[in-house]
């Protein structure tokens, strides 16, 4: 295989990698929070509960991406059985909604986007991705949402804690921002400072619940300076923490690379705030 095709490869499982992230399961949390106003007129089942609905036996071509999530029921009916208890109060619902929703929202935008690679028409790479974004346009063939309701839902589960919620935020710029050509993305841009200031809160949030993703995400902000102004040591304690929670090995090559950067005192700092973020949060994971 050349590397053309190598290349072709990495680039389409990094696209779909992008849906992937939103199609983990996540436990359910007590819900506080309501909806806001725009989207209290949702309609649909007024369960109270953000337990998936039953299967019904519909059939689709695939579930490649979204069968933990969604059962044997597509978009539509999944949130159709939804909104009642999200318009309740239901943050998982909420986040729930929103990952569903979001199957729908990825592939399209990543399908037109793929066009724009001139390794997207080697039939050989290109084929077995489209099939997915067929498949995945089946299950969304009965769910005509907006993106302003599914960026709404995402809200309401990371305003009111949902841990996961705050990795997916992360991922999804203020409406109206190409978050597939990052490097379009103006950081003087008002709603872009608004958006990482808010980010980072929240990854801060879920972090101090012992949520690894929220861990991982921050050690590499603050080593790179993508989301937040580069900051060494607090990508070294995060990087400890996570390697302390996962049982990974503390004289990794990335550590080592991270120490060697610090002086001494900025070390000790960091690890003993890793440590206290453990001891604080969690047993490990």
């Amino acid at each position: 295989m050349n590397l053309k095709r190598l290349i072709a490869i990495a680039t389409i499982g990094i696209l779909l990698a992008g849906v992937v992230l939103w199609l983990y399961s996540f436990s359910n949390v007590e819900a506080t929070t309501p909806l806001p106003a725009a989207i209290q007129s949702g309609t649909g089942d007024k369960s109270t509960s953000s337990t998936p609905p039953a299967r019904n036996g519909s059939k689709r071509p695939s579930c490649k991406l979204w069968c933990e999530l969604l059962g044997e029921q597509t978009v539509g009916q999944y949130v159709k059985g939804l909104y009642g208890a999200a318009n309740g109060g239901d943050k998982q619902a909420a986040y729930n909604i929103y990952r569903a929703e979001t199957i729908c929202a990825m592939a399209p935008r990543v399908q037109q986007n793929i066009k724009e690679m001139s390794l997207a028409n080697d039939p050989g790479v290109f084929a077995s991705y489209q099939a997915t974004v067929n498949d995945i346009k089946s299950v969304c063939a009965d769910f005509n949402g907006s993106e302003r309701e599914r960026h709404e839902y995402l809200l309401i589960a990371v305003r009111g804690g949902v841990p996961k919620a705050a990795t997916s935020f992360a991922f999804e710029p203020p409406e109206g921002v190409d978050n597939f050509h990052t490097e379009r993305i103006d950081p003087n841009d008002p709603r872009v400072i608004q958006w990482k200031k808010d980010a980072i809160g929240y990854l801060t949030q879920a972090a101090s619940q012992g949520d690894t993703g929220s861990i991982g995400m921050l050690s590499g902000f603050y080593a790179n300076g993508q989301m937040a102004q580069q900051n060494l040591q607090l990508a070294l304690t995060y990087t400890i923490a996570l390697a302390k929670l996962r049982n990974d090995d503390l004289n990794s090559q990335y550590i080592n690379e991270l120490t060697g950067k610090l002086t001494p005192d900025q070390i000790n700092t960091a690890t003993a705030a890793a440590n206290q973020l453990v001891s604080s949060c969690c047993t490990k994971q």
